[in-house]
């Protein structure tokens, strides 16, 4: 049914969504959609996702789950109601995006909080996995 490359669709979203690894799918729906569920779908294996577990990776992702069923291939566009199939988001502005672009700070202002924010992910990234 699906005419969506679904493997595709689910690494763009994963991507720009900013949780490029089945890993980070895990952990960012604790735990509800396991990592290797997230690989078999990636490689374009195992059974034809649920929606049960297609609920949450949407919610996480910003992605409609109607979209994600459409891209699953469990429903059609037309029966979602879609005139085309759904392509997945684009990226997430970040943080450090959003400061940069905006008008309310000084150019003093947006580089002293650009570098805050780099070194708050620099920070994160040196936690272990169960201290986020």
């Amino acid at each position: 049914m699906a005419s969506i490359d679904f493997p595709a669709y689910l690494q763009t979203a994963m991507t720009n969504a900013g949780y490029p690894r089945p890993i980070d799918v895990e952990r960012g729906t604790n735990g509800e959609v396991k990592l290797g569920v997230v690989a078999r779908w990636l490689r374009g294996e195992g059974e034809e996702p649920s929606i049960r577990k297609l609920r949450p990776v949407a919610k996480l992702l910003g992605v409609r789950l109607l979209e994600m069923m459409v891209a699953a291939g469990l429903i059609t566009a037309a029966e979602a109601g879609f005139q085309d199939d759904p392509s997945p988001p684009s990226p997430r502005p970040t943080l450090e995006d959003l400061v940069r672009a905006s008008p309310d700070y000084s150019p003093g202002m947006k580089d002293a909080m650009s570098a805050l924010l780099a070194a708050a992910r620099e920070e994160d990234r040196r936690q272990p996995s169960g201290k986020r």
